[in-house]
């Protein structure tokens, strides 16, 4: 019996951090949160730099990578400015008299823009070799090569760093701060063991492993909350 009661006493403390965690933040309390996670952010991105200079140093190799990883980031993002800055707005200020229409105004606009960002990405898949060319005419051979590659890989990363971002804005407009800088602390993470296991196996591509999987992660939590937390 007193098995059974601290059974149930563990549980619902359980529940009760749990609840804790997804329950609204003031701006204080994300001020602290923001300065802490600030702080594992700058040790978890010495420890990725790290490893990138340790295997692969300042060499063409780092170079095809960087340019890969430049190229969706920077096409979505040009597709994606002031989105979230539009919306977000917007959405505080009609949610006080029709939180419902709110919602429903809010997944249609992220669904329009959702398969735009498709488009785009489906675009630069597709594009990739020319796109290299612009971006860096002077890469030739394996260099050229490895830049395409890098650049068709990270075309997720590029799509879901943008549909993050809207998250993002919509989670902070619910007074939820936590979960978003929880989700790219755990990210980041992910990333640096990425490079620590699969460096020698994949080489540089479990960079972009790492990459994909860190905006998969970052992601994916803050629309959980959304849908289940926030009826969105």
């Amino acid at each position: 019996m007193v098995d059974e009661h601290q059974q149930q006493a563990a549980a619902e403390d359980t529940r009760s951090r749990g609840h804790r965690l997804l329950r609204r933040q003031s701006v204080a309390q994300a001020a602290v949160f923001l300065s802490i996670v600030t702080l594992l952010s700058k040790f978890i991105g010495f420890a990725r730099d790290a490893i990138v200079a340790h295997n692969w140093g300042a060499t063409g190799v780092t170079d095809a990578f960087l340019i890969g990883m430049m190229i969706p980031s920077v096409l979505l993002g040009i597709v994606s400015i002031g989105l979230s800055t539009l919306i977000v707005p917007w959405y505080i200020a009609h949610r006080k008299n029709d939180p419902a229409r709110a919602h429903e105004l809010v997944n249609q606009v992220t669904f329009v823009w959702g398969m735009a960002f498709l488009i785009v990405s489906t675009l630069v898949l597709i594009w990739a070799p020319q796109l290299v060319h612009l971006f860096a005419p002077s890469f030739t051979g394996s260099r050229y090569d490895l830049a395409v590659k890098v650049t068709r890989l990270l075309v997720p990363m590029g799509f879901f760093n943008v549909m993050t971002g809207l998250v993002t804005g919509l989670s902070q407009a619910e007074g939820q701060f936590l979960i978003p800088l929880l989700s790219n602390v755990f990210g980041n993470v992910l990333l640096v063991g990425c490079l620590l296991f699969f460096s020698s196996p994949l080489g540089i591509q479990s960079y972009s492993l790492g990459l994909t999987v860190m905006s998969v992660v970052g992601f994916a939590p803050i629309v959980w909350f959304l849908l289940s937390r926030r009826g969105f």
